[in-house]
């Protein structure tokens, strides 16, 4: 009996610590963003139409994206963040930086990363481009020291943002369609997660290749070594044509 005793609380402790490392986990914390941020959209009236967690494939690439929201206002196109500490970056940079209590992690910019979700999201649906409205939102644990142009919010921030976007573009029956073509296009493979991740694996990996050679991923420039605002950082040698910026 002992024995079956200890196995239990083996078990049981192996379990506690899966759920803990779990919780803890980058795909844990951003799991628990983008709840938070669902849970925020269930609230805006019934003419807006969310989506969550939506993968699609556009060109033969897997994209996913946290929240679209439809509505007669504009399509709302919504990148989700649950970072603690500083966020320091710029519109323009192709990398920005967490910075929580001095431990640095640099990230890719997320008002880019949205960006490749709008341009899909407009092949699919076939509207013009500034119709489709990026948003970019941060957790109230983060501290945003960004100098951008595109909205990037807190979490507290984000219905009032979107209500006060007034201007009507669509029609209710084309709202309508732009929800069909979503349910349409959206893939429900168990596996979807795992093959985004894959090819988001892969791209990064290729890109940090091309850095460590100091070749501009976008380019293929030069890249060279240059001191900003932020501390130093590695600009293409072609700008202003190219813009491409990673920090050192």
């Amino acid at each position: 009996m002992p024995g079956i005793y200890l196995f239990l609380i083996a078990s049981i402790v192996v379990l506690l610590l899966f759920f803990v490392r779990r919780w803890n986990s980058a795909e844990g914390k951003g799991k628990r963003g983008e709840k938070a941020v669902s849970l925020i959209l269930e609230t805006l009236p019934d003419c807006y139409l969310t989506f969550n967690d939506y993968y699609f494939s556009v060109d033969g690439h897997s994209v996913q994206i946290d929240h679209i929201v439809l509505s007669p206002f504009g399509i709302f196109v919504i990148e989700t963040k649950n970072f603690k500490g500083w966020i320091i970056g710029a519109e323009t940079s192709e990398y920005w930086i967490k910075n929580y209590y001095g431990n640095k992690y640099k990230f890719r910019n997320p008002i880019k990363q949205n960006l490749s979700h709008v341009l899909a999201l407009k092949k699919i649906l076939g509207v013009p481009q500034e119709k489709i409205i990026p948003i970019v939102v941060f957790t109230s644990k983060a501290d945003l020291k960004c100098s951008v142009h595109t909205p990037v919010l807190y979490t507290y921030q984000l219905k009032n943002y979107i209500l006060r976007t007034t201007n009507q573009l669509f029609t209710e029956n084309e709202v309508n369609q732009f929800a069909q073509k979503l349910q349409c296009a959206n893939i429900t493979d168990d596996k979807r997660h795992q093959i985004h991740m894959i090819e988001t694996q892969n791209y990064v990996l290729k890109n940090e290749t091309l850095i460590q050679n100091r070749i501009c991923p976008k380019c293929k420039g030069q890249l060279v070594e240059r001191n900003g605002k932020y501390g130093s950082f590695l600009g293409c040698s072609n700008y202003p044509r190219c813009r491409f910026t990673v920090p050192l």
